[in-house]
């Protein structure tokens, strides 16, 4: 495994990263890349969040409920409020939403699908 670069879009372009291949430390980086660092919380978010996006398209037709409460069964020690679980639900409808074909807005469009 050799050195690896992380391309990191950023508000004036990108943002170029050399980390060593343990990933352990930045060897040389071309651009600023400062901002706060991420609370706990939203990475534990975004763990779930990805996980559960991927089970929607998998089981497209497992109810959302049961696959949230699947994966924080999994991940019991991540800690998330009401809120989050509102942001789950619809980021599962909207991936599952890009996997169906458009429906058609006028009567026209509809009788061209059924021919």
């Amino acid at each position: 495994m050799g050195i690896i670069h992380f391309d990191v879009p950023i508000k004036n372009g990108k943002a170029i990263a050399t980390l060593n291949p343990q990933c352990t430390s930045i060897i040389n980086h071309k651009n600023e890349h400062n901002h706060s660092e991420y609370s706990e919380n939203t990475v534990h978010e975004d763990i779930i969040c990805s996980s559960v996006k991927r089970k929607a398209v998998e089981e497209m037709h497992t109810q959302p409920s049961k696959i949230i409460r699947r994966e924080l069964l999994l991940k019991s020690d991540y800690n998330l409020n009401h809120g989050d679980m509102h942001l789950l639900r619809n980021s599962m409808y909207a991936t599952r939403k890009k996997h169906f074909p458009k429906l058609p807005n006028t009567v026209n469009e509809a009788v061209l699908l059924l021919k």
